[in-house]
């Protein structure tokens, strides 16, 4: 199993484009890639404006969906090596939107999950929202997509201040996620790897 990071939602389809690649380059069935998931922002995409994304990644990759596309559900898919005689790869695709059902950003959903751990932490995040909203934009928060991100870096900071100058990613990987039920109905399809 690889995770591959791809640094935005713009990354993921030179992301996935190059994994698809490299199945169709090896030769060796045992080495090529059998499932893919892929996890990305709904920002303010609707239900059929996700799935469209991924579909047109897809295409654009050389996969071929084999059913029809669904966040949140493995579907079968296949590329055709680069090979002779030619032949058919067949692999698994999840796609999964963050957060599941609603707009937003994936700070945006974990802000919410941790909003059901507590009342302490409820007010912690309502409080940070707060805050960050009587921000200015300039010199500060410049774009809105921003504002969520800078609410969980408060919020982070709050609950651990001496994480306060470790990266976003060791505070993120301290936080007890796997109690908090929302996420662990993200991720339920995950078992299946």
């Amino acid at each position: 199993m690889g995770i591959w990071g791809c640094g935005g939602i713009d990354e993921i389809p030179v992301k996935l484009k190059a994994a698809i690649e490299r199945t169709r380059r090896e030769r060796e069935p045992k080495n090529r890639v059998a499932k893919i998931v892929v996890f990305f922002d709904r920002d303010t995409r609707n239900q059929s404006e996700s799935v469209e994304i991924i579909a047109q990644w897809a295409r654009d990759s050389q996969l071929e969906n084999r059913d029809n596309l669904q966040l949140g559900e493995w579907v079968n898919a296949r590329t055709d090596p680069r090979k002779t005689p030619p032949e058919s790869h067949r692999l698994t695709v999840l796609a999964i939107a963050v957060p599941p059902h609603s707009e937003g950003a994936l700070e945006t959903f974990l802000l919410n999950s941790l909003k059901t751990r507590s009342n302490s932490d409820t007010e912690l995040v309502e409080n940070a929202q707060n805050f960050i909203d009587q921000i200015p934009d300039e010199p500060y928060v410049k774009k809105r997509r921003f504002r969520p991100k800078a609410c969980l870096g408060a919020v982070l900071s709050v609950m651990s201040p001496d994480w306060v100058f470790s990266s976003l990613n060791d505070r993120l990987t301290r936080v007890p996620w796997e109690e908090l039920p929302s996420l662990l109905a993200v991720y339920q399809k995950l078992e299946e790897l």
